[in-house]
């Protein structure tokens, strides 16, 4: 009787089944945050710099038009700096 009740035990614990573990899980969260520097201001509008363009040289406006383009890929180059730590 004393072999009996340990062997009942034994076989009644084999019935519970398979015990799973719960794992930490990692889980990547996008978080919003500050950019580094302040956006670079934006190049003057063409028609508001240059206000007499219809009495402007050929050459004259094309120096102007080189100018506002070297102007705004400038800017673009600033606002890509400024803002790159903001990914």
């Amino acid at each position: 009787m004393k072999y009996i009740l340990p062997l009942a035990a034994l076989a009644l614990a084999g019935c519970g089944g398979t015990i799973y573990e719960d794992r930490p899980l990692t889980v990547k969260v996008p978080v919003p945050v500050d950019c580094a520097t302040e956006r670079p201001i934006k190049p003057v509008p063409l028609k508001d710099k240059v206000p007499d363009w219809v009495e402007l040289d050929v050459r004259q406006k094309a120096a102007h038009v080189g100018s506002q383009a070297l102007e705004w890929q400038t800017y673009g180059e600033q606002l890509d700096a400024a803002t790159a730590a903001c990914k």
